[in-house]
């Protein structure tokens, strides 16, 4: 054989650098039996704080270094070892749909046009996630009002160029925009999903764009389906809105009050009248908080959380003077009443615990704690509320117009230890009574440490909003008293730190009692960006590990029988000649299994029956090889004659063979998706492999075999 020195030479690097691929998979599965022996002689395998108690001590393993040649900790060896799709090691599958009615509600804004809302209803209930929305609204609409144009509704100045015959646009133009638009929200919301997912560190992750709207989501060996949920469906609308101080909200109460009392009392009434009871009387005494709101250990808690903080010129976080003005809340008059009593006549304040100091109400830049028991109640009058469907149910609006037009109330992002939310009432400014800085600005965020040991994650914005950031923050610390700033993500505030000096160089920081795996992902879900259109989960499955240990053994049976079927067949029909094939199919597996480590795929239970495949088609190679050889042969060659003829006369048809299958191979790489192109990487590698080995291994075997006086035809076993 020509370069037989060079074919030496690629067989030993090429072994090398997969042994060097293969050794992590190895030092990782020592580690990881090592600890479940740890955690089996801890608590037992089949308890239930097991899986627990193996987390805990691989996670303490994580940054341990374990690779000691190499100098690699186990965190970097498991990113490098063989990975496992989905269907072998576990995992979730999630599809995502965007919610397009939401989408166009938005585009409408405030739209309250009777016929339309009526059309947007009866899509809604007529759509089963096939096909385009917009065609559904299209055909109920045109039923509903086919005279009156959707332009006067869709238009504005900053749609020009998407409708530029302006309000004289027709209704098939507004539909046609509809759909680019649909179309362009369903790729926005992917390319942020995939970088989500990307930033996640889940091995093998696979995020395809599907019809109808839909996004499909495989994450291998997840073990934690809530927080993954948490992470892709975040929408990340960040926000920074001023604040008011509770003093200037409970001026309104009282009108609010009147209101929804006078509302209660109705209810009242006709569910008193429908049961038949004479005597009004409410079931529920328990529902209802006094003015002291809860016992004084829960309230303790609640004021000393971190909403009385101050934000410094460097994002750091200050103590806060309590203000002890004292604000009259009726409290008088709510102590005359009994509790059930109280529910009615106070309903706002009897719902609430304000922040005290003894008899005295504290000025404080939030309205009040609310127990999640009572946060319905509120969502209904003053907050509104998100439905599982992602639409949103607007509040109460003749409570809403005894405050003042720019006021936004919103919840904060955590609760305490004893169930309590804080209520904010956000300050809208400008013409839209917006928010005083979108969080589009963003250019950098990372998870960080704060003086006080908890994690935060820091933001940095870009050079112009960082310019209005100092203008905010100066405005805020020069005001008597000193203004918070709320720091909102997806309507919900996470931190209002009082501003006590202005801050030029656009950082802030984001606080909220994170685990670090929190912090984490917001850093990543803000460096992402957002997602403009609400989305809802219409499927979503978890493979359990016991499901994925029993594919492996079923594809391990296979691997093993179809392998032992090839070694008793080559011994047996080509004799040692055989056993030489068997070493070259051999080498080809480890080289196969060397190259997806090295490369990053994913092994899955197709790829598996690739390598069943790849096993069928190397011995095929080796048969059409052996066949040439027999032939030269009988014709009287000697072996080492033969073998040359052979393996050159072979040659042409073994290649034929392996590229038509690796163009049909390539073909379902291309298109494929999920199982199948898992099953197309298998076959690609393992057609190169198969070209290398079969022509070029088993050839060397061969002719280290024929040497010197071993030169007959005799003495060739085939």
């Amino acid at each position: 054989m020509k370069n037989k020195g060079f074919v030496q030479f690629l067989v030993i690097l090429l072994a090398v650098v997969c042994l060097y691929q293969l050794s992590f998979t190895l030092v990782t599965r020592n580690v990881e039996k090592k600890v479940r022996e740890e955690a089996w002689s801890m608590v037992g395998n089949d308890t239930p704080s097991y899986a627990r108690t193996y987390k805990t001590l691989i996670d303490s393993m994580r940054s341990e270094e374990v690779y000691p040649v190499f100098g690699l900790s186990y965190n970097e060896c498991k990113q490098r070892e063989i990975n496992l799709g989905l269907d072998l090691q576990g995992g979730m599958n999630v599809t995502l749909e965007i919610s397009t009615p939401s989408m166009i509600r938005e585009l409408a804004g405030e739209e309250d046009d009777t016929k339309f809302i009526e059309a947007m209803d009866k899509a809604e209930a007529a759509y089963l996630g096939q096909g385009s929305f917009v065609d559904y609204f299209q055909t109920e609409y045109e039923a509903i009002n086919p005279e009156k144009g959707l332009a006067r509704i869709f238009y504005t100045k900053n749609r020009k160029s998407e409708l530029p015959n302006q309000l004289k646009s027709t209704n098939e133009e507004v539909y046609e925009w509809l759909k680019r638009e649909e179309k362009a929200q369903v790729g926005e919301t992917y390319k942020v999903v995939k970088t989500r997912i990307d930033q996640f560190n889940v091995t093998q992750p696979n995020v395809q764009q599907l019809d109808n709207g839909r996004i499909l989501v495989e994450l291998p060996g997840v073990d934690n389906p809530d927080r993954v949920i948490g992470l892709i469906q975040q929408s990340a609308k960040l926000e920074f809105w001023e604040v008011f101080n509770n003093d200037d909200i409970y001026k309104h109460f009282e009108d609010a009050r009147s209101v929804i009392s006078a509302k209660l009392k109705i209810e009242q009434e006709k569910a008193d009248s429908a049961a038949g009871i004479v005597e009004p009387e409410v079931a529920d005494t328990d529902a209802g908080l006094d003015l002291d709101g809860v016992d004084e250990p829960a309230l303790e808690l609640a004021t000393d959380s971190s909403e009385d903080i101050t934000l410094t010129a460097d994002g750091q976080v200050a103590d806060a003077a309590a203000d002890s003005n004292e604000i009259d809340t009726s409290a008088q008059n709510q102590e005359e009443l009994t509790a059930e009593e109280q529910l009615i006549e106070f309903p706002l304040m009897s719902r609430m615990a304000l922040p005290r100091d003894g008899d005295q109400v504290l000025i404080r830049n939030f309205v009040g704690y609310v127990h999640e028991t009572q946060k319905e109640f509120f969502e209904t009058w003053l907050t509104g509320r998100e439905e599982d469907d992602g639409s949103f149910t607007k509040p109460d609006p003749e409570v809403l117009a005894q405050f003042p037009d720019n006021v936004k109330f919103r919840w904060s992002y955590s609760k305490t230890e004893d169930g309590f939310y804080t209520l904010y009432a956000l300050r809208g400014g400008g013409r839209d009574n917006g928010p005083v800085l979108d969080g589009d600005v963003i250019d950098n965020a990372r998870p960080t440490i704060s003086p006080n040991g908890s994690n935060e994650v820091n933001m940095l914005m870009n050079s112009t909003a960082a310019k209005e950031w100092k203008l905010i923050t100066e405005h805020a610390s020069t005001q008597t008293p000193q203004e918070a700033i709320a720091i909102v993500l997806d309507d919900k505030v996470y931190s209002a730190p009082t501003v006590n000096g202005t801050i030029p160089n656009g950082s802030s920081s984001i606080s909220g009692d994170f685990s670090i795996e929190e912090a984490e992902d917001l850093a990543n879900i803000l460096k992402a960006g957002r997602i403009n259109v609400p989305t809802r989960i219409v499927e979503q499955t978890v493979v359990g590990p016991t499901l994925g240990d029993k594919a492996i053994k079923a594809g391990l049976i296979s691997l093993v029988v179809g392998f032992l079927s090839v070694i008793v067949f080559m011994f047996f029909y080509y004799g040692r000649a055989g056993a030489y094939a068997v070493l070259a199919l051999l080498a080809n597996l480890f080289f196969i299994l060397g190259v997806l480590s090295g490369y990053g795929a994913a092994l899955t239970l197709p790829g598996m029956a690739g390598l069943v495949l790849t096993i069928g088609m190397a011995v095929d190679a080796n048969v059409i090889i052996f066949e040439r050889i027999r032939e030269e042969l009988l014709d009287g060659a000697k072996a080492r004659d033969a073998i040359a003829a052979g393996y050159g006369k072979a040659f042409s048809a073994v290649m034929d063979a392996n590229i038509t299958t690796g163009i049909a191979g390539l073909v379902l790489l291309q298109f494929g998706t999920g199982p199948i192109k898992g099953f197309a990487v298998t076959l690609l590698v393992g057609i190169v492999g198969t070209i290398f080995t079969a022509v070029f291994v088993s050839r060397l075997i061969f002719d280290m075999w024929i040497t010197g006086e071993r030169s007959t035809q005799s003495e060739l076993s085939i």
